[in-house]
């Protein structure tokens, strides 16, 4: 679907307010008629414009956060290959610094093979830390651990799991 601009839509003094207030309405005019496409459309469109709205007059700034982070990873629940390329590249970037604090200094053929497995066993956000990382064969610092963990579980696992919950949402966008 091609769509004008803002612009076209609301006029020249339109406040951001009044872009949201069009596409609600658009967006429940075409829920009525079972036109998801359309819907989904203007649901993306009037979280941009509550988005505006919301940075024009100072507005929550978990409200902003929240959108921001649904357009960036996911564009309000219409890309799913978003979430997926995201969750990847979290995985890959985080991944190696672990693996670092826990004593692997370089990695040969044998170890990479293994490292893919773990960086796939890093897809879920309930596992085991040695499921993910392997048995170390030496005892890293107490710190370097204590490091480790702490990225695993408040980077790694957190991402992953909304990367996850924000996939979901937009390979259900055609459901209610």
């Amino acid at each position: 679907m091609h769509w004008c601009n803002d612009f076209k839509i609301a006029g020249t003094d339109a406040w951001p307010s009044d872009y949201r207030y069009i596409y609600n309405q658009l967006k429940n005019v075409s829920a009525n008629q079972n036109d998801k496409p359309a819907e989904l459309e203007f649901y993306k469109r009037e979280m941009s414009a509550y988005s505006k709205e919301l940075g024009s007059r100072n507005g929550q700034f978990t409200d902003r956060i929240i959108l921001w982070f649904n357009a960036n990873t996911n564009s309000h629940g219409q890309s799913w290959l978003r979430a997926l390329i995201l969750l990847m590249l979290t995985i890959c970037v985080i991944y190696f610094p672990i693996k670092i604090l826990l004593g692997f200094e370089y990695f040969d053929l044998d170890q990479s093979l293994t490292a893919v497995s773990e960086m796939v066993e890093c897809f879920n956000p309930v596992r085991k830390f040695t499921d993910s990382y392997g048995q170390t064969g030496m005892k890293p610092d107490e710190w370097r651990m204590s490091l480790a963990k702490l990225l695993d579980i408040v980077f790694m696992r957190l991402c992953v799991g909304l990367l996850i919950f924000q996939m979901v949402k937009a390979f259900r966008k055609y459901v209610k």
